[in-house]
């Protein structure tokens, strides 16, 4: 499978050499801590990027404690490194993606019924770990000056772009229904809204067209952008946002194992299956569609919603297999499974 593949890649050598037994002398002692202390935090969010990326791998990095909540959240109210910041993000990702693939996925997709207690404490307790991040961070992150520090600037809306997508799936994933994620439409436009920020101010790798008509398009080894995008194109059921999304997201650069031409050709086809609207317009761009009527998110209803998604890509074909779950007859019914093969090349 496509996400198998993205796990392989950061699960392997890198990975095991933190897990590796220590020297138990002096100096190797000393050689193993300098070197996790610059490894760590690389691989591991290279370890958080391969769970996003597969439906069912969780993070394989020993989680991180998480600080007490007892703690007084006033003095962590400053303005802290973006080092310290993405660090201590990505380790809440972690959390949640362990949560997600170990706990909560088995609960919706697989045994049903009644929600226990402790998967709801531990939902609720990431919460309040995420909401105080938020609450420490946003203010200076929304501070830098893309005019004075571009390169910060850049760094910090990605931040706040990922808690936003980060925060729709914690606070999600143990709802049978998708309609759930129609309460965080805010949640979704901001992020949408700061992806376009980027794009205005120019400080993003985005394709580039040249006088031939073709696209440079460049890589970049971290999840940036690409998997917002597509998470609010499959999840935000607003018809003008996730369209705008969707736009976005066809300009986008190669971020690791995210390729935006098979992403977008697969959140295109997941709108039309949700009655969103958009083969008959899907050659056009975002302002040759202003006058169409765009459907709200209760217009598009539960049966019809896609629950998750799967890939498998031929990539000498440039076509992507496409299978989805749906419940076409409600949250007490079973799911009903399809598969579709999607050329995504040019």
């Amino acid at each position: 499978m496509f996400q198998n593949r993205g796990g392989a890649r950061t699960g392997g050598v890198n990975l095991a050499l933190l897990e590796e037994p220590r020297d138990t002398t002096t100096a190797g002692q000393l050689l193993m801590t300098d070197l996790e202390q610059e490894l760590r935090p690389i691989i591991s969010r290279f370890d958080v990027e391969a769970s996003i990326f597969s439906t069912k791998r969780p993070p394989r990095l020993t989680l991180p404690p998480l600080a007490s909540l007892g703690q007084d959240d006033d003095a962590r109210i400053r303005l802290f490194p973006l080092d310290q910041a993405a660090h201590e993000l990505n380790n809440l990702i972690a959390h949640v993606l362990h949560f997600k693939r170990t706990r909560a996925n088995t609960l919706r997709y697989e045994t049903g019924g009644d929600i226990p207690p402790e998967a709801l404490q531990t939902q609720q307790q990431l919460a309040a770990h995420f909401q105080r991040w938020w609450q420490s961070a946003a203010a200076p992150l929304s501070a830098i000056s893309p005019l004075i520090d571009p390169e910060r600037f850049t760094r910090a809306t990605l931040l706040r772009i990922q808690y936003h997508a980060m925060w729709t799936m914690l606070k999600c994933c143990l709802n049978a229904e998708e309609t759930d994620y129609d309460r965080y439409l805010d949640g979704f436009s901001e992020l949408v809204r700061l992806v376009g920020l980027l794009v205005e101010t120019h400080h993003h790798q985005w394709a580039i067209s040249t006088s031939t008509g073709t696209t440079s398009r460049s890589f970049s080894p971290e999840t940036g952008i690409v998997f917002p995008l597509y998470w609010t194109c499959l999840r935000c059921r607003d018809g003008r946002v996730r369209r705008t999304a969707l736009h976005l997201l066809r300009k986008c650069s190669q971020e690791g194992v995210w390729i935006p031409e098979i992403h977008a050709r697969v959140a295109e086809r997941a709108m039309e299956v949700e009655g969103g609207g958009v083969s008959r317009e899907s050659s056009l761009s975002l302002e040759d569609t202003d006058e169409l009527p765009f459907p709200s998110c209760t217009d598009v209803y539960e049966f019809r919603r896609i629950h998750c998604v799967g890939l498998d890509v031929d990539e000498p074909r440039q076509v992507v297999r496409m299978t989805y779950h749906r419940r076409l007859n409600g949250p007490d019914g079973g799911w009903n499974v399809d598969q579709e093969w999607l050329y995504y090349g040019n």
